[in-house]
């Protein structure tokens, strides 16, 4: 595949240099020192850091670490080792690097056997005080008064899943409090509830501590840019007034809008109007949602359409009813309807939304349940 017709590629990255501009000085100003990004899943914040807001703090000549948890492996290692990656880069640039690598731990060697690495080779659960001790010391290393260094965190809500991830939720906030001056924080995850859970918890290390803004919402300007891209690296012309239509057929998703863009850049022959139900489709299957709806029970299943469907609270009597004419006439006591509704939430697949009402976290993963067949639901 030409990269350049690839939609995921950096060349149709759109800019947002406006709003990394705004980020930047609220944390320079000393009004917040630490921000929570929200927006829906695959609204591009991740993309946003790592391609808008993170060059341009290094461009000011701000250290700059990302780490994302979203791996499944020990919290400690993979902040240590993203630590210790800015820290072996500086080195390679020729740059004044206050840390002292001498005082970190040679624990694993390269794949000859000959060299030493300061990866971390902690695995999850075996982490000791002395890990925590050092990742402490390379955190103080960035603390800069002059040019805050900034920590990108994505997927924080995954530290509040196991026991070495809510101590270093723990560890970071202590460290972070103390240090607000010289360390600016900006926290990512993909899961809303997940993240109430990390801040807005009275018990939680972090409650209170970050403020939240909203990743704006594409509009015109994005339009406007994937046009002239389009034209651009395809060498052909499309209405503008297409793209517009579609943008909306997809609820303004942009993650719809690229999957649709990419099919059309890539095939001179397709009909920009293809059917947008299809895209959705194949955008369903692209992101693995058969093969996790496969792993619900149809009972689990016909919650998640309740939720979907956002008619009534799946807590009332009119959900237990919809949830009986759902499943054949099987009938769902309320503490049966509690059960599903947790294991919904743990696999973050609903979110609470107030007092008895909850929502699909996804909106694309609402859509597709809202197409299932009633086939799905009945044992």
């Amino acid at each position: 595949m030409d990269r350049n017709l690839n939609c995921q590629s950096d060349n149709w990255h759109f800019p947002r240099n406006e709003f990394a501009k705004s980020v930047y000085e609220v944390l320079i100003s000393g009004a917040s020192s630490a921000l929570i990004l929200k927006g829906p899943p695959r609204s591009g914040k991740t993309t946003f850091i790592l391609n808008d807001l993170e060059p341009y703090v290094k461009k000011r000549s701000h250290a700059s670490i990302y780490a994302s948890f979203a791996k499944d492996s020990s919290p400690i290692a993979v902040l240590w080792n993203a630590l210790v990656d800015h820290y072996e880069a500086m080195q390679n640039q020729a740059e004044d690097v206050k840390l002292d690598f001498a005082k970190l731990p040679k624990l694993c060697t390269d794949d000859t056997g000959t060299g030493t690495k300061f990866n971390s080779g902690i695995k999850a659960g075996e982490t000791t005080e002395e890990h925590f001790r050092i990742l402490s010391y390379m955190l103080k290393e960035l603390i800069n008064y002059n040019k805050p260094s900034f920590l990108f965190l994505d997927e924080i809500q995954e530290l509040a899943r196991s026991n070495e991830g809510s101590t270093l939720l723990a560890r970071l906030r202590a460290f972070l409090n103390r240090n607000q001056l010289g360390m600016k924080t900006i926290f990512l995850g993909s899961s809303a509830s997940g993240l109430r859970e990390v801040f807005a918890d009275k018990s939680a290390p972090f409650f209170r501590f970050a403020v939240p803004v909203e990743l704006p919402a594409l509009g015109d300007d994005f339009l406007k840019f994937t046009h002239s891209r389009f034209e651009a690296i395809t060498s052909r012309s499309i209405e503008p007034s297409i793209l517009k239509s579609a943008f909306e057929s997809f609820k303004h998703s942009a993650f719809l809008f690229k999957f649709w863009i990419s099919e059309i850049a890539l095939n001179p022959e397709l009909d920009p109007n293809i059917s947008i139900d299809s895209v959705a489709e194949r955008a369903a299957e692209s992101l693995g949602f058969d093969k996790y709806w496969r792993t619900l029970t149809p009972q689990n299943r016909a919650m998640a359409r309740l939720v979907a469907e956002s008619k009534t609270s799946p807590l009332s009597c009119q959900g237990g009813d919809y949830l009986t004419k759902l499943m054949s006439n099987r009938p769902m006591t309320a503490q049966s309807r509690q059960s599903m509704l947790r294991t919904l939430l743990a696999r973050d697949i609903v979110q609470r939304r107030g007092r008895g009402r909850y929502e699909v976290t996804d909106p694309l993963l609402r859509d597709y349940i809202l197409n299932r067949p009633d086939t799905d639901y009945r044992a």
